[in-house]
């Protein structure tokens, strides 16, 4: 890995790329608007799928660095909920350089079933443009690629 390499991966590190956090209101805009691409996870605690998407997302934000993956409770956060229509969970919201360019609201675009692939989440990000390559194998376990799903 070339010396600028590991300077842009050393910078990313300390924005919290790579790492899948939870992160108040309060934070949000920060977090978002310097970030050229990120990946918000609207979610509830007491939502079973929401700890599903929860999984995936951990694996994700380790495996592309190059985009801010993180969560935030919608029902702590009012004012982004309003904003950003969020009206089922879980949500995710697709940022590049801090506008909102897609919204996947519960799993109907991963299958629509409980057990989708990484993969497939993997492959919606690509189609959004939100991170920069597609892993071949994503590995978490058992976790493999899906092929075309």
């Amino acid at each position: 890995m070339s010396q600028l390499a590991r300077q842009r991966q050393t910078s990313l590190r300390e924005k919290g790329h790579g790492e899948y956090s939870d992160i108040p209101e309060t934070e949000f805009l920060g977090v978002v608007t310097p970030a050229p691409r990120a990946v918000c996870h609207f979610y509830s605690p007491r939502f079973e799928r929401c700890r599903i998407m929860d999984k995936h997302l951990e694996i994700l934000a380790k495996a592309h660095p190059e985009t801010r993956i993180f969560k935030m409770n919608a029902e702590k956060a009012p004012f982004f909920s309003t904003k950003l229509q969020i009206r089922s969970l879980p949500t995710l919201v697709f940022f590049i350089d801090g506008v909102a360019v897609h919204s996947v609201v519960g799993f109907t675009e991963l299958g629509g079933v409980d057990d989708f692939k990484t993969a497939t989440l993997a492959k919606l990000m690509l189609k959004h443009k939100v991170c920069d390559n597609l892993i071949a194998q994503i590995s978490s376990g058992s976790e493999e690629s899906d092929g075309d799903n």
